[in-house]
């Protein structure tokens, strides 16, 4: 188990094998989301958020 925190929101995010996972790649890294919505907004221009990260 990890927590991460969102890509977006940066809420903590607890992280295991069980549990499904909101998450997308992107030039080889993957970022998890506390929402839909999250994910939404990251997929939708990732380059912006990826900077940040």
């Amino acid at each position: 188990m990890a927590i991460y925190k969102c890509t977006i929101c940066g809420c903590d995010i607890v992280i295991n094998e069980t549990s499904p996972q909101l998450k997308s790649e992107y030039m080889g890294l993957t970022y998890f989301f506390y929402t839909p919505e999250c994910k939404h907004i990251f997929d939708a221009s990732p380059v912006s958020h990826a900077a940040v990260c």
